[in-house]
């Protein structure tokens, strides 16, 4: 379920494996699961780490599309990892 997907995706967002948290997301979407705000956060704080900034900037867009509010401490990190 969304829940148990989510403690997957904090733990590779705490190892910054952005792909994986990639993976992940398509992997719950198979299952026709809908990612909520905490795993888009969880996954774009992932990609902005890892400075996988046109991922990161995507999954934002995925959110505005969904229409889930994107927090501003997630925007500032995806600024962040567009100009390192």
């Amino acid at each position: 379920d969304v829940v148990a997907f989510g403690a997957s995706l904090g733990a590779c967002e705490a190892g910054s494996r952005w792909l994986e948290v990639l993976d992940l997301l398509g992997e719950m979407r198979s299952y026709r699961l809908q990612p909520n705000v905490i795993a888009y956060n969880t996954s774009i704080s992932a990609c902005a780490k890892s400075r996988a900034w046109t991922q990161a900037l995507a999954l934002v867009a995925e959110m505005e599309q969904g229409q889930l509010p994107v927090d501003p401490g997630v925007r500032n990190l995806v600024v962040t990892a567009c100009v390192n």
